[in-house]
């Protein structure tokens, strides 16, 4: 038998533990997202068409996604929000709605962590593949500068 306080104390701590990992991630992909541009505006004119437009396409996949995803996201706090707002508006029934509210919210953030880990794969794919263009254009830009 499963011991509903032990379960209710775990899906609290994954909750949590979600909210800050996906805060400390924002805070890397924008970092990486800045990075890639001030490469990119600095090797442009040494690498080709074709690789400017192949890193610029999957940057802006990547960053689409990453978008996306912030949008849904909120969308799904502001409604969580309003349901909070719901059982502070009702004393009468505050503490009977705040559980069923926490409740729901612990498996909402659970399912939402699933749907970001797909989202993560594919901004980090698309990112990483812009980003080793442009590291192997830097590289040939090199070899070209040092070696023709």
């Amino acid at each position: 038998m499963v011991d509903k306080e032990l379960l209710n104390a775990q899906k609290e701590l994954t909750a949590l533990t979600f909210g800050q990992a996906q805060a400390y991630t924002n805070v890397v992909l924008l970092a990486g997202y800045a990075g890639f541009f001030a490469i990119w505006s600095f090797i442009k004119p040494y690498i080709t068409k074709e690789q400017v437009l192949w890193s610029g396409l999957l940057i802006a996949l990547s960053l689409t996604a990453f978008m996306l995803w912030e949008i849904f996201r909120q969308f799904h706090q502001s409604r969580s929000l309003l349901e909070l707002k719901r059982a502070l508006n009702d004393p009468a029934n505050f503490h009977g709605l705040l559980v069923q509210h926490k409740a729901k919210e612990q498996t909402r953030i659970i399912h939402l962590g699933s749907i970001w880990a797909v989202v993560f794969v594919f901004t980090i794919l698309t990112g990483f593949s812009a980003i080793g263009i442009l590291l192997w254009a830097f590289v040939c830009a090199l070899w070209k500068v040092n070696y023709a």
